[in-house]
């Protein structure tokens, strides 16, 4: 984009009576017969003087600012104007008679306005005749032929023409149609053909020629005379009239009277007729030519069957003038631009009488505005006119400063499009501008060629760049209803309209103002089939709708116009996004080859290094960008994003990357205040480095600076839900939908968002309205189903199924599908989903994952194994792949093989401090205490929050202590005791079950301090916690009985438990009590209790055989026995040397029973 600004331009009306166009080498598409309708004949035809007023149009371009320039085109120009006015021309009169623009006055749009108003008024009849004149480039591309206007801006792809250069259609439909229609003769000059350097090149030349002088291209009445014929040039040189095109100057020459005095076919008779002047042109341009160039120069004159049709009258006095100025150097007559309160009688005022000095008044204040480039707006141009038009409708100087008003809006519009087509903004500029201080450094004439007015129309470019599209689109629009009454001009001026709106939507994130974009480029590509620049801009849209149908019109534009960079570019863009990277430097390059100075292109070629983690090419891309346009915002914003990923908290250099990327992305905003990505990645900076606020505040900057931008409200709201701003967040996704109602994206983020704060009432209400709108929006069926996933399965199972209604092969909702049954444990169901996703893909990494977890679950723990690898073959990063292969591993007691998958997992997420608590687990096993603690510490660092973290370290710390205290070393053993007690402490308040804790640091102080310090502790907690007390006093009765012997005070201990509460521990232990103290009944009563608590445990049942065994009681020991055995009580050297089941073991009953569930033994 390039920001200019105003300049004056001097847009004074003057008016032209002779239409001489010198054409581009282009013609006109051909005539149908019935166009020819409504013709009158002409009466201009004879031998005798002419009849009729003669009226020109006359057009000449050498500076051109975009093409090769061309020396003399202007001039020749001039010197067409000049024979005009002179007696042998008919002495017309310049403005009045004469529409005479050259060089920046010729810009397709305004100048063909212009022109057909001035013509209109001239309303031609019967006998008039009108020249049409054009010097300057002309170049064709397929069945169209264009004159290259001065702002012609082709980017070196002839295709761009339709865009950007004068269809010979729509000049034949405004400036030769009418007049012929009502009996004038048209005679059509076309000096145009003046190089093959062009984006058409020498078949562009040719086919210029021969659309023109088809049989068709000619129309009745009109006479054509074309400074070449198909396949050559068109010569200039300094050496005819001190600089002159070959043809004008001759045909100048003849007209003047050497092709009736002089020439092979002169008779003599003081006029120069068709037939003469032909020869004469013909033979004197061949022959320079030759003698000049060495080339071929063929001027062609049609029809020939007009060889007596007079073309001027031979002025004696005039011709001797013209014969004497062929010997000076240079003829000039240069026009004169005058405003109204100068012109002379024969001027605009007074073709209406005498004006009303107040429209005077009021029309000079008009043409003050428009050179001041003040168009619209108050104290403008156009609210002069609308003052005219009310105070004077019908006035001739209100229609003609109407014209002038749709010109100048529709050149606004135009150059906008041009601008477009380059695809650079203030790249452009910076180069011209750069040019022009070499070019005038080295002064003199060279100083003037590159660039006429050089300053006033830089700044210009820069108010059009500044200028938004939207405005230019109104701009134009406002120049159609000015046009209303003129339905060819309409028809030229319709289709930049409709692509000038869906420029302006395009610049939108709004989904629904995308799609308004769509269609109007749809209607702008039914007018102007096969346009690249349509096809561009379609595939621009659709490319940010995320529509793969980008790809297609993005194709089509590069086929239509191979040269041109921008196609290229957005093809590029499209395959970066779908990661087809080598493809996408591909067209990288080759944009970047047509055109070096594209900043744009440079910068995407840097963010596919990017993307790929080569930060040093991505870097060198970046900066090259920036050294052609400082403020391009993409570049900037990626050169912040680049360091910012760079920063390293935990190194030095972390200070120097912030400021870099800190400085880039303020930059960028700086450059474009509306640049969303720029504000969010700047917002990512500030959450990397722990400044929520600030990245809050400029995320709220952006949602002010884009209000109807729903990603930049979305992306607040996700920073405000990490803050824990669940009223702000979804206050920002609201406004985000209420900004685009058709971002279908925004109401998939708001229904997760309802999901993850469980507010069910509000998501579906919303979902429904959305799916009323879109019935068939699968992702919202989809995302309805993620709202009830784990709230209400069977709903949501209800929504996925919809989902697969309208698309029965989305993989992410069958794998959303086969995770429900999972959680309802229905393996089976889950199984036919997985396998269904990896049938329509085979890649679906989570998919395996998902089945490895059903085998896993299953305990077909190798099935399990091979799933995961499978997975971890797709994606070797994926963490819970690696973690879940790990588990497996450890649980079977394969630590060796869980470690590797533990510290990759360490790696990918360092954060995580489930692998560490993990690894300490191992190493614990293993032997090693110390690293088990070191892994465990880690654990804790991470998420201080984990009761088992401090559980397991203060083992280690246990376990620690009791290695140094059974090697005496009581003094050091007392620092892991402690160390210990004080984890054990901790995890005690944050566990659901603390009194686990209570009694590992009562075994602490048995350890430390003795069997009375952990009693006293015991009791102690019963004060603080009564809500332990139950399980106090089951650790108080197992120190009595175990440690001290001391039954009786067990005995109580245990009683008092149970009034808290009925447990088997308490039983158990209250029935050992009972029994080491000889009281077998009472044990034999306790231990029946704990089997009706804990009726599956072997060990309860254990207990009691041995009571029985102990009261000779030989049939309930041998059956409570049985019943050990048979709920898993296993251990068989322990209850072969019991002496509590002496007794038993003499019963035969009790080797059939060891032997039924001992058989190895």
């Amino acid at each position: 984009m390039y920001c200019f600004n105003p300049v004056p331009v001097k847009r004074v009306k003057i008016f032209f009576y002779s239409i001489l166009l010198v054409l581009a080498c282009h013609a006109a598409d051909a005539q149908n017969p019935e166009n020819t309708k409504g013709f009158g004949t002409s009466k201009t035809a004879g031998g005798g003087a002419i009849k009729g007023k003669t009226y020109a149009i006359i057009a000449g371009v050498s500076k051109y600012p975009y093409i090769r320039p061309l020396k003399y085109a202007a001039d020749d120009a001039r010197l067409f104007r000049d024979f005009l006015m002179s007696p042998a021309g008919g002495g017309l009169k310049l403005n009045d008679d004469i529409f005479f623009k050259e060089d920046a006055e010729v810009k397709w749009l305004p100048w063909l306005t212009e022109a057909q108003g001035w013509l209109k008024k001239k309303n031609l009849t019967e006998n008039d005749r009108l020249f049409v004149y054009f010097s300057g480039h002309g170049d064709a591309y397929e069945d169209d032929y264009f004159l290259l206007t001065y702002d012609c801006n082709p980017q070196n792809d002839p295709n761009l023409y339709k865009a950007t250069a004068l269809n010979m259609d729509y000049l034949k439909k405004g400036l030769v149609i009418p007049p012929l229609r009502k009996g004038a003769q048209v005679i059509l000059i076309l000096d145009a053909c003046r190089s093959n350097e062009l984006p058409g090149g020498a078949e562009g030349l040719k086919k210029f020629i021969e659309l023109a002088v088809e049989p068709n291209a000619i129309l009745p009445g009109e006479l054509q005379m074309l400074s070449t014929g198909a396949g050559t040039e068109s010569y200039e040189t300094q050496k005819v009239g001190d600089g002159h095109g070959l043809f004008t100057y001759y045909l100048i020459d003849a007209l003047y009277g050497a092709a009736d005095m002089e020439g092979d076919a002169a008779n003599n008779n003081g006029k120069v007729e068709f037939e003469e002047l032909s020869s004469w042109v013909r033979n004197k341009v061949r022959k320079d030519a030759m003698l000049y160039f060495k080339k071929e120069q063929k001027p062609v004159f049609k029809p020939v069957e007009k060889d007596t049709e007079v073309i001027s009258i031979i002025d004696k006095t005039t011709y001797d003038a013209w014969v004497k100025s062929k010997e000076l150097s240079k003829i000039t007559a240069p026009g004169e631009m005058l405003a109204v309160t100068k012109k002379p009688g024969n001027g605009k005022a007074n073709a209406v009488g005498e004006i009303d000095t107040v429209l005077l008044a009021v029309y000079n204040k008009f043409i003050s505005a428009m050179k001041d480039e003040k168009l619209i707006g108050e104290n403008s141009a156009e609210s002069f006119y609308n003052e005219m038009e009310k105070k004077w409708p019908g006035n001739a100087i209100t229609d003609d400063a109407r014209y002038d008003l749709a010109g100048m809006l529709l050149d606004f519009g135009q150059q906008k499009i041009n601008l477009y087509l380059s695809g650079k903004g203030f790249t452009q500029i910076q180069s011209l501008e750069s040019g022009m201080q070499k070019v005038s450094a080295k002064g003199g004439e060279e100083a003037k060629g590159l660039l006429p007015d050089g300053a006033q129309q830089l700044n210009r470019m820069k108010v059009i760049v500044n200028t938004t599209f939207d405005k230019a689109a109104k701009m134009m629009e406002k120049a159609a209803v000015l046009l209303k009454d003129e339905p060819d001009l309409l028809d030229a001026v319709n289709p930049k309209l409709y692509f000038l709106k869906a420029a302006a939507l395009n610049t939108s994130t709004n989904k629904t103002k995308l799609l308004e974009g769509v269609r109007y480029c749809r209607k702008a590509m039914a007018v102007e089939a096969n346009a690249a620049y349509n096809y561009l801009l379609m595939g621009q849209l659709l490319y940010s709708l995320n529509n793969d149908s980008c790809e297609y019109y993005f194709l089509k534009a590069t086929q239509l116009a191979p040269k041109w960079a921008y196609p290229l570019n957005g093809l590029a863009n499209y395959y970066s996004d779908n990661n087809k990277n080598n493809l996408a430097i591909s067209y990288y390059r080759k944009a970047i080859a047509l055109d070096t100075l594209n900043s744009f292109v440079i910068q995407n070629l840097g963010s596919v290094y990017h993307n790929l983690q080569m930060p040093d090419s991505a870097k060198q891309y970046y900066y090259r960008a920036l050294a052609i346009n400082p403020c391009d915002e993409n570049s900037n914003a990626n050169l912040g994003s680049l360091y910012t990923d760079s920063i390293d908290l935990a190194k030095p250099s972390a200070k120097h990357y912030i400021q870099l990327a800190e400085k880039f992305f303020k930059k960028s905003i700086a450059c474009d205040k509306e640049y969303t990505w720029a504000y969010d990645k700047l917002a990512q900076l500030f959450i990397k480095i722990n400044k929520p606020d600030s990245a809050i505040f400029y995320l709220q900057k952006g949602v002010d600076a884009n209000p109807d931008d729903a990603l930049a409200c979305r992306n607040l709201a996700d920073v405000l839900l990490s803050q824990k701003d669940t009223t702000g967040a979804e206050k920002a996704y609201l406004k985000g939908i209420a900004a685009d109602k058709d971002d279908r994206e925004g109401y998939i983020t708001l229904a997760d968002f309802y999901g993850k704060t469980d507010n069910v009432a509000k998501g579906p209400a919303f979902y429904e309205l959305f799916l009323k709108k879109y019935p068939n929006a699968q992702e919202a069926h989809n995302s309805m189903g993620i709202l009830y996933h784990n709230i209400d399965r069977q709903k949501a199972l209800l929504y996925y199924k919809k989902a697969l209604a309208v698309n029965p092969k989305l993989t992410y909702v069958l794998s959303n599908i086969a995770n429900i049954y999972s959680h309802q444990n229905n393996t089976a169901e889950a199984m036919v989903y997985y396998k269904k996703v990896l049938q329509i893909d085979s890649t679906y990494m989570s998919a395996y994952r998902g089945l490895a977890y059903l085998y896993s679950n299953n305990n077909k723990t190798d099935t399990a194994i091979m799933y995961y690898q499978k997975a971890l073959s797709i994606d070797s990063t994926d963490v819970t792949s690696n973690f879940n292969l790990a588990h497996i591993y450890r649980m079977a007691d394969l630590g060796d093989k869980a470690i590797p998958y533990y510290e990759k997992v360490l790696r990918l997420d360092p954060k995580d401090p489930d692998p560490y608590h993990a690894l300490g687990i191992i190493y614990g096993q293993k032997g090693e205490i110390e690293k088990a603690g070191e892994y465990y510490a880690q654990a804790l660092a991470l998420d201080p929050a984990d009761a088992d973290y401090y559980w397991h370290l203060g083992q280690v710390n246990y376990v620690l202590g009791n290695r140094l205290n059974n090697k005496g070393d009581k003094q050091n053993a007392k620092v892991y005791y402690e160390k210990g007690i004080e984890l054990f402490l901790k995890g005690s308040t944050l566990s659901d079950v603390p009194e686990s804790y209570f009694s590992k640091i009562g075994a602490i102080y048995i350890r430390k301090d003795g069997t009375e310090k952990a009693i006293s502790y015991y009791n102690d907690i019963i004060k603080q916690y009564p809500q332990y007390s139950a399980e106090m006093y089951s650790y108080l009765g197992d120190a009595y009985r175990n440690l001290l012997k001391d039954y009786p005070a067990a005995i109580t201990a245990y009683k008092k438990g149970l009034e808290h509460k009925q447990s088997e521990p308490l039983y158990t232990g209250l029935g050992y009590s009972y029994l080491y103290s000889e009281q077998v009944n009472p044990a034999i009563e306790a231990f029946n209790k704990a089997i009706v608590l804990s009726p599956k445990n072997g060990d309860c049942y254990y207990n009691l055989a041995c009571a029985y065994s102990i009261n000779k009681d030989a049939v309930y020991v041998i059956e409570t026995l049985a019943k050990a055995f048979e709920n898993g009580y296993v251990d068989y050297d322990h209850f072969m040397q019991d002496s509590d089941l002496a007794f038993a073991r003499t019963l035969p009953e009790f080797t059939t029973l060891v032997k039924k569930h001992f058989p190895n033994k």
